[in-house]
């Protein structure tokens, strides 16, 4: 394992080792962890991201997408987790021994936390939306700050209240998820134009484009909160990958779809409350705020991380969520909601590239064994790596301009994959050039 927090040189950082390896004292049962990203499934953007999906380009071809969302995601969970839980590093860190150098990888940081603040931005959009269906005479903006507030309180104290909030509100949430299903049974379904029929590989690609937003961010936060786990084994690195893949893409996935085509409608904070009032809000706010509190938590670790560089003292994480949780506002106020699908294809260009570089790391130039030393000391790392920063860069600037500029939408779909390719192959290549030691020929 990594260093302790004795021993690093960075500075602890309370209980959520923004900055730090976890030690075994600060360690949780696996279940904890799994109860914690079991959370994942509550975020109303799977409801969204999967209605979303059905009504543009068909039934068949959104499902085919969640497939995929479920597959890949578990398994670049799984693999993240596992080197996450061994080392005790949460994404970020792990990154730095990656060939990233202590510098570029807090350049990685800053845009993780631009992703999680995005995603802030459009689960609190559903939550106001849902509030603001049943109390129309309150205005909008001011549902967004209150919730804004609401959020700042539960991530004050990090990691320890998170895990209390997600487990005591969790059976909650079923219940209210349940009480959804049946109330949309008994309400009548609206009518519109016809949907497409059958899966086409352009509705499969456009709707893996979309889903791939999702995939790599969802695949590092399995990191971020695996490094907690007690004695980490594969079979239960698996379950912490892939089980909240499985509840969040297929399970919120497929009823987003159900829903959506029911009621001709997209937004699950609009139907939700058509179909159980006050409930219907209760419901949206509950889970939202359960997957919030995650999405602030995390960016906030995130810009903890870049700003330590240049602000070594007083750089507490409540800073940094109020930060991003006012960054997230301002989104929100901006209407993301309305722009989601592009935006979760832009940013999964970037998630892409870094993934691949990581995956090009850990399993190629380490030749994936968990034993091996991620030295992420800032001391003993230089600033800019030569291998993984080039190539995250090099692969999220190709992504980034299939994504916004080719003025095709099969390219744009693609995006994700040009820049996780082109990352992972140039990520090897410099490895190889550069004669970096923990290649073995």
């Amino acid at each position: 394992m990594g260093a302790t927090v004795e021993q690093a040189g960075d500075g602890q950082a309370g209980d959520d080792y923004a900055l730090n390896a976890v030690p075994a004292g600060a360690r949780m049962h696996w279940r904890s962890v799994a109860v914690i990203t079991l959370g994942l499934m509550g975020a109303m953007i799977f409801l969204q991201v999967g209605g979303q999906l059905a009504l543009e380009y068909g039934v068949a071809n959104a499902v085919l997408a969640l497939v995929y969302a479920t597959v890949v995601t578990g398994l670049f969970g799984s693999l993240f987790g596992w080197y996450a839980a061994r080392h005790g590093l949460n994404s970020s860190l792990i990154t730095r021994a990656s060939g990233y150098g202590h510098a570029g990888a807090r350049i990685t940081a800053l845009f993780y936390a631009a992703n999680f603040i995005a995603l802030a931005a459009v689960e609190g959009s559903i939550m106001a939306s849902a509030i603001h269906a049943y109390l129309t005479w309150l205005p909008l903006w001011v549902v967004e700050v209150v919730l804004t507030v609401v959020n700042l309180a539960l991530n004050w104290y990090g990691i320890r209240l998170l895990e209390r909030f997600q487990k005591f509100s969790l059976p909650v949430y079923l219940l209210l998820l349940a009480a959804a299903v049946i109330a949309a049974t008994q309400t009548a379904a609206a009518h519109g134009a016809p949907l497409p029929h059958g899966p086409s590989g352009t509705g499969v690609l456009a709707g893996i484009g979309v889903c791939n937003g999702i995939v790599g961010l969802q695949s590092l936060l399995t990191a971020d909160y695996a490094r907690f786990t007690r004695e980490p084994r594969v079979s239960r690195m698996l379950l912490i990958g892939f089980i909240p893949q499985i509840a969040s893409f297929l399970v919120m996935g497929l009823i987003g779809i159900w829903l959506a085509t029911r009621f001709r409608e997209s937004d699950p904070g609009v139907y939700l409350v058509l179909v159980m009032g006050a409930w219907g809000a209760i419901y949206t706010v509950v889970t939202q705020l359960r997957i919030n509190v995650i999405n602030i938590y995390s960016s906030s670790l995130s810009l903890q991380g870049f700003f330590g560089y240049f602000l070594p003292r007083g750089n507490s994480r409540q800073v940094w969520v109020i930060a991003s949780a006012g960054l997230a506002l301002l989104a929100m106020l901006f209407g993301i909601l309305a722009h989601v699908g592009d935006v979760l294809t832009f940013l999964g260009s970037f998630m892409f590239a870094w993934v691949g570089t990581l995956v090009a790391e850990l399993l190629v130039v380490r030749r994936g064994s968990a034993r091996d030393r991620l030295e992420y000391r800032t001391e003993h790392l230089p600033a800019w790596g030569r291998t993984g920063f080039p190539a995250v860069v090099v692969g999220a600037l190709a992504g980034g301009w299939c994504a916004l500029f080719s003025g095709s939408p099969t390219v744009s779909a693609l995006s994700g994959f040009v820049a996780g390719g082109i990352a992972l192959v140039l990520h090897l290549v410099l490895a190889l050039a550069t004669r970096r030691q923990e290649i073995r020929v």
